[in-house]
């Protein structure tokens, strides 16, 4: 409970008054008196954190450099003088009573809530929680409630004592209250204080008259506080009755001289001040006149951008202009946004292009860092069962110690090249039986020895244990680049910070694993869950950055912004939702919420989440500025999502969003671009003909840049002049005249390939010619591929079994039915076990129910369709092949034309004949094609011969596999869907002219798609501009490199009717 001393009242300077008007100056200059009067007393500054711990000790170092100028350079410092954070402080003065308490870490205070929370189901008092309990950020959530809580000045025992009288006590507030009391019940289980506990620790302590130390705590002096809470109102009124000296100094004014209403989110904080403090307080107002800036208002500019990485190129360009103008210092100019999440790529990229040094105000996440992944990559490979893309990754890391197990690049592209061809997925059994089939058994006792290293001799053990193998791990299997390959020191801190930090989280683990032990008495724990754990420890962690020089410009989070004056300033991202944030705060914080607490008498109201705090932020960036402030904000989102003016824009700073000029990055480097590649770039932005300005022309970096481009350009422009047809553009044709290229020409062309041609004849180069092909990462489960060819062996099996019995699919009932899906299905599952890429996965039982489910809706659809026809049709050849050279195989599609001659071969679904004919002799014929989706191939596919695949069937079952019989009809049949798609009815009066033609058109393309193959007419022209969205090679052909007309002229027609 919060206690308060009863020793008599000592007084609190309190300095007073608006932003940067000389408190922080005037506080300084009373604690350096005190030091230089009374060494021998001590002196404490408390700060709110350990950034304005940094900052305050740059002022320090900066006021003792010109009390030694003063002194003739016989300063030597401060004796006894501290700066400590609020908590430290606390901490510091528990010790001068003699009272030492350990601190929990934050990382472990997410799992103390998570065994409360076991605790208090398992005793039947969590009911209105128990739906969410098990979720993983319920934990985090409690947690941020807890702090506040605790903040509020309120112990467990004060605030059940307040629900008990105001609450039902089987509400949500009076579990959560009990989650608050078990959790400070668990510290002390556990020995260990939170940070906030130890405030009200120190008040129990300095409000106990036996412990009252015969001399005062010393000097004390509060500095860099935006608010407060009630919790540190009290330890700070608790500590002045123990000194001799306490100053404060706190931004704010009054309502009627907030003209500018800057200082209204605080109003809570400064009443609360007023409130506990009482008495104590004497105002020390600061002198308005002191008070930075109110004489030279800064000039005022904004503009818009289109995105982000504009946006930040022109911030860029105007801060370089301004450099060559005069503006040497970098130091002088701030970039700040509300968040820097959406703008670190964007200003990397736009800076570094600019040449200008930067410093990003942020922590590293240990996350971001490729030393940090591959050890926590280390860590995981035998708990994912060593996949193969992770493995092959991890050995080719310049972490990896390749020399230690006697590998070589060259054995890794091996080791890579087998195992795809093997279509390893994982697993010590599948890598071993690839190598050896590879014949690569040396290949697989090296690797054997990195996986039993990466394997702990035991699956579960203590903290201690795990940690030792990670550690004897490292030792064995990392190596770090040497000094001479680092070309940057800056990346050599960044690596040797980021080792040091991993270590840390060992650390951190086995600390924690020891604190929960004295709760759980678990003595060995699954290494499973320490890896998981050790996860969660290093997405949490990171450390500051440090400026690669002294004279950078600052880009930061608009909280972040030092509370000094700069020459420019750039404030970016103003967009609605972004600044100013629309937040009502999260989980048991939110807006409701808290006004439920506080009708219950608990006041946890944090006062950022007032709606004025985001303006008063605002203007006080504004206020940071100079001579010049320039507001932007972006258009759209990178996702492509509009984005909103920001209202901050007309409220606070008296802009029109309307009237904001638009700027777009390569109009304005017309004139200033920031770098030689912008400046080219600019150049063919606007036209590729067009001349730099001479003033450009003698720039050494630009002629460089334009000489080293000067050959892909040439072949650029060589490849537009030569047309769509030309040798520049994938035609061999005058090569394969002049007899200095052989096209190795197919004996046989397919269906497939051909329309692959009559899509892009580059298309049918790659893939059919020289047969290149993505490679696809090997998965468990069914590739689309292979799910398609068990519904072609089911429907198969299905189909000849009937033909077996002489039964017709209407014969069926639906008993029959599903008894025989239930027999195919599992022979065409059995077939998968032949594919070495075929690997069953934890939701395999569901995906096999799947197949069955679809295939028996399928054959139930098509037992309707055929009991509604007139005519009755049955399915008497399934998978029939022609153009094979195998036995029983028919013989190859011949198409004429002239003295051309084109064999075709394929494979045919189904062929279904009429009752009333025979296999031999004339028949009436339906061809039938199976298709997992269901999109239709338009007429303009057909025409162009896009899509060949049904007419050529039609031919093929005519001329090859049926001589003399009519196909009367031909479908698609959508597995998935259930039903028909895409028909060519030679007997519908609405379409057989339509049909017809199709047939015709398709004898055409074919011979000359075949004649122009033979040719070498390879040429980069898609016959419609859908085609190149499923293209394979589309980041080969480089279409985009074709002039507007020519792109044109290749795209064809659409795609459609």
């Amino acid at each position: 409970m919060i206690a308060t001393s009863k020793k008599s009242a000592k007084s609190i300077d309190l300095l007073i008054g608006p932003y940067r008007s000389g408190k922080t100056q005037a506080l300084l200059q009373r604690v350096v008196q005190q030091c230089l009067k009374n060494p021998e007393d001590g002196a404490t500054i408390v700060v709110p954190s350990n950034r304005y711990r940094t900052l305050l000790e740059e002022r320090l170092l900066h006021f003792s450099r010109g009390l030694a100028v003063n002194q003739a350079s016989q300063f030597r410092g401060f004796l006894g003088l501290r700066v400590l954070t609020f908590y430290q402080s606390c901490q510091r003065i528990l010790k001068q009573y003699g009272v030492l308490k350990r601190i929990v870490p934050d990382t472990l205070r997410p799992s103390l809530i998570a065994h409360v929370l076991s605790r208090l189901k398992k005793q039947g008092q969590v009911n209105t929680l128990d739906a969410i309990a098990a979720f993983p950020g319920t934990p985090a959530a409690l947690l941020d409630l807890v702090d506040e809580l605790e903040r509020s000045g309120n112990s467990p025992q004060q605030v059940l004592g307040r629900l008990e009288l105001t609450a039902a006590s089987d509400s949500q507030r009076f579990e959560l209250a009990k989650v608050y009391q078990s959790y400070w019940e668990s510290l002390d289980q556990i020995g260990y204080l939170d940070r906030r506990r130890l405030a009200y620790k120190l008040l129990e302590v300095l409000s106990d008259r036996s412990q009252q130390p015969a001399d005062s705590l010393g000097f004390f002096a509060f500095d860099g506080f935006d608010r407060l809470n009630a919790l540190q109102l009290h330890v700070i009124d608790a500590i002045a009755n123990h000194t001799d000296t306490m100053l404060f100094s706190f931004d704010y004014l009054e309502a009627e001289d907030d003209k500018e209403v800057e200082y209204l989110w605080k109003e809570a904080s400064f009443v609360e001040l007023k409130s506990i403090l009482g008495s104590k307080l004497r105002f020390i107002e600061s002198a308005r006149s002191s008070v930075e800036g109110k004489a030279n208002s800064p000039v005022v500019e904004s503009f818009s951008a289109p995105d982000r990485y504009l946006e930040m190129t022109e911030v860029a360009s105007r801060i370089k202009s301004a450099i060559k103008i005069g503006s040497k210092d970098l130091n002088k100019f701030l970039v700040v946004a509300r968040s820097l999440e959406k703008y670190r790529s964007a200003v990397e990229s736009a800076f570094q292009e600019a040449g200008i040094d930067y410093f990003m105000d942020e922590p590293i996440a240990l996350t971001a860092l490729p030393l940090v992944q591959f050890l926590l990559k280390m860590c995981s490979l035998q708990l994912n069962g060593f996949p193969r893309a992770d493995v092959v990754r991890f050995l080719r890391s310049k972490y990896f110690n390749l020399e230690r197990f006697a590998f070589s690049e060259r054995h890794i592209d091996e080791l890579d090249h087998c195992s795809r061809e093997k279509a390893v997925l994982g697993g010590e059994k599948q890598w071993r039986s690839a190598l050896v089939d590879c014949g690569r058994d040396d290949l697989w006792q090296s690797l054997k020895k990195v996986f039993d290293l990466l394997t702990p001799a035991k699956q579960r053990g203590t903290a201690s244990a795990y940690i030792h193998w990670i550690e004897d791990t490292i030792g064995r299997l990392l190596t770090l680049p040497s000094e001479e390959e680092f070309s940057d020191p800056f990346v050599q801190w960044e690596q040797d910070t980021a080792l040091a930090q991993f270590r840390n989280v060992l650390a951190q683990l086995l600390n924690e694993q020891e604190i929960l032990s004295r709760l759980s008495h678990q003595d060995e724990t699954p290494f499973a869950d320490f890896h998981s754990r050790l996860e969660r420890l290093v997405e949490r962690s990171n450390f500051q950055q440090q400026p690669r020089t002294k004279d950078y410009v600052l880009i930061c989070g608009a909280e972040l912004a030092p509370n000094k004056r700069f020459e420019q300033v750039f404030v970016a991202g103003l967009t609605e939702g972004e600044f100013p944030r629309h937040s009502r705060g999260m989980g048991f914080l939110n807006s409701d919420e808290v006004e439920k607490w506080q009708r219950f008498g608990v006041d946890i109201q944090n006062p950022r989440l007032n709606p004025s705090f985001e303006s008063a932020l605002f203007k006080s960036l504004i206020q940071r500025a100079g001579k010049r402030i320039v507001f932007s904000y972006p258009l759209v989102e990178m996702s492509g999502d509009e984005l909103t003016p920001s209202s901050l824009l007309r409220e606070a700073a008296s802009l029109d969003p309307e009237r904001v000029p638009f700027v777009h990055a390569m109009e304005s480097m017309k004139t200033r671009p920031n770098s030689a590649r912008n400046a080219v770039a600019t150049q063919f932005w606007q036209a590729p003909s067009r001349q730099l300005p001479g003033v450009f022309l003698g720039n050494e970096s630009i002629t460089a840049l334009i000489d080293k481009l000067a050959e892909p350009l040439s072949m650029a422009g060589a490849r537009n002049a030569s047309g769509i047809g030309g040798p520049l553009n994938g035609s061999l044709v005058d090569y394969v005249l002049a007899g200095t290229v052989v096209v190795p020409i197919p004996k046989y062309f397919s269906p497939s390939s051909l329309s692959d041609y009559g899509k892009c004849p580059f298309r049918f180069w790659m893939s059919h010619i020289l047969k290149i092909k993505p490679y696809e990462e090997a998965e468990a489960g069914l590739s689309p591929l292979l799910l398609g060819q068990t519904y072609h062996s089911a429907l198969e099996l299905f189909y000849k079994g009937l033909l077996a019995e002489h039964l017709s699919i209407t014969e069926l009932s639906d008993e029959k039915l599903t008894a025989l899906v239930e027999e195919v299905s599992k022979e065409a599952v059995a077939l998968l076990n032949d594919y070495p890429e075929f690997h069953k996965d934890e939701f395999w039982d569901h995906r096999y129910q799947e197949i069955k489910f679809r295939l028996k809706r399928l054959l139930k659809a098509e037992r309707t369709r055929a009991l509604e026809r007139q005519e009755t049709f049955t399915p008497r050849l399934m998978e029939v092949s022609f153009g094979f050279e195998k036995e029983g195989a028919y013989p190859p599609l011949k198409i004429t034309q002239g003295q051309a001659e084109v064999l075709i071969r394929g494979r045919i679904d189904r062929v279904d004949i009429a009752d009333q004919g025979e296999l031999r002799g004339p028949a009436r014929v339906r061809v039938v094609d199976y298709k997992s989706g269901s999109t239709p191939a338009s007429a303009n596919d057909v025409l162009s011969g896009r899509n060949l695949q049904l007419p050529l069937y039609i031919l093929a079952v005519e001329n090859a596999i049926l001589p003399g019989s009519q196909v009367v009809e031909a479908e698609y049949l959508s597995v998935g869907a259930a039903t028909p798609f895409g028909k060519m009815e030679f007997e519908n009066a609405r379409t057989a002219h339509d049909v017809k033609q199709m047939i015709s058109a398709t004898k055409t393309n074919v011979v000359n798609f075949a004649t122009a193959i033979k040719k070498g007419e390879f040429s980069v022209k898609p016959s419609a501009s859908n085609v190149c969205g499923s293209c394979d090679h589309k980041t080969v052909c480089r279409i985009a490199e074709l002039n507007q007309s020519q792109a044109s002229e290749s795209g064809g027609d659409n795609g459609t009717n």
